[in-house]
């Protein structure tokens, strides 16, 4: 016989505060690793409203990953091949990226 246990652990905060947390952690990483024209461009930042996810953030983003790939590869990837654009709907703890 199979005996399932639960055990809940109690969040010493609460979660608009994990969400703020997150968000600060993620904008500071980017941050970290974002130099001149490299890293991550945040295009827009707006709050959104969905039927399916519900209340949360829109984020455009492009990433440039120019010094992220091997020498060999640059000859012949032009500088616009090597960006990434991202759209993210996040409504914690439900998101969407394309």
């Amino acid at each position: 016989m199979v005996q399932i246990k639960e055990f809940r652990i109690i969040m010493p905060m609460l979660m608009e505060e994990y969400e703020i947390g997150l968000s600060y952690t993620i904008i500071k990483m980017e941050q970290q690793n974002t130099n001149g024209k490299e890293g991550v461009e945040v295009l827009q930042q707006v709050p959104f409203e969905d039927d399916e996810l519900g209340e949360g953030q829109f984020t455009s983003k492009v990433y440039h990953l120019q010094s992220k790939i091997p020498s060999w590869m640059k000859g012949f990837a032009s500088a616009s091949s090597l960006a990434v654009h991202e759209d993210s709907w996040s409504a914690y703890p439900k998101s969407r990226t394309g």
